[in-house]
């Protein structure tokens, strides 16, 4: 069973889905320019298109991801990495138990493959058995540089969450209705990435 730990990080200058006004307009709320109210729906942007990205493992802003796999019982050939689109492989290391780092070769130890570059297939070969179920650290940028880019079904999405978490400041949960509106999860369903 492969163990997996994934860490993103921005530099906050990522564009996010949908700009304040974008929103404010969906939300149809008129509260002036009070900037504290400007500051909570700027934040709910981010949760929600973070919520997003964690459903459906689809990168929305630019961001660094470093990915870390290790499987105890026998070598890994393969992974998918998460949060695509993958846009460029800053490295791949197999870190050994005393913290050795050996970093791996494109094309030579390891090769990149898919629609969104999102597949990694390690090549190398190592002389101990041991040495094959070392970690691998997979460094990488992932996501899309401009909103235009981003799928238009899941920036709506995005703003349907504000609007939703915006009007609805308490759970609108009962036994009948789930805590995702309902086009919300229509619109992100068919982006979910498959075998996460």
């Amino acid at each position: 069973m492969i163990r997996e730990n994934i860490t993103r990080t921005d530099d906050g200058s990522a564009v996010e889905p949908a700009t304040l006004a974008e929103v404010k307009n969906y939300i149809k709320e008129n509260y002036g320019t009070d900037t504290v109210e400007d500051t909570l729906i700027t934040d709910m942007i981010t949760a929600a298109r973070m919520f997003i990205e964690n459903e459906t493992q689809v990168a929305l802003v630019l961001q660094d991801v470093v990915y870390w796999a290790m499987d105890e019982d026998e070598a890994i050939g393969e992974l998918r990495l998460p949060f695509a689109p993958v846009n460029t492989i800053t490295s791949v290391v197999r870190k050994d138990m005393e913290g050795t780092e050996t970093e791996l070769t494109l094309n030579s130890d390891y090769y990149s493959y898919g629609l969104e570059n999102d597949w990694i297939r390690l090549n190398k070969t190592w002389s101990t058995g041991a040495v094959d179920r070392d970690p691998i650290y997979i460094t990488y940028e992932s996501g899309h540089a401009t909103a235009a880019a981003m799928p238009k079904e899941l920036k709506l999405a995005c703003m349907k969450l504000v609007a939703e978490n915006y009007v609805n400041r308490d759970s609108s949960v009962d036994w009948s209705i789930s805590s995702v509106p309902y086009d919300v999860a229509v619109w992100i369903e068919h982006y979910k990435r498959a075998d996460f």
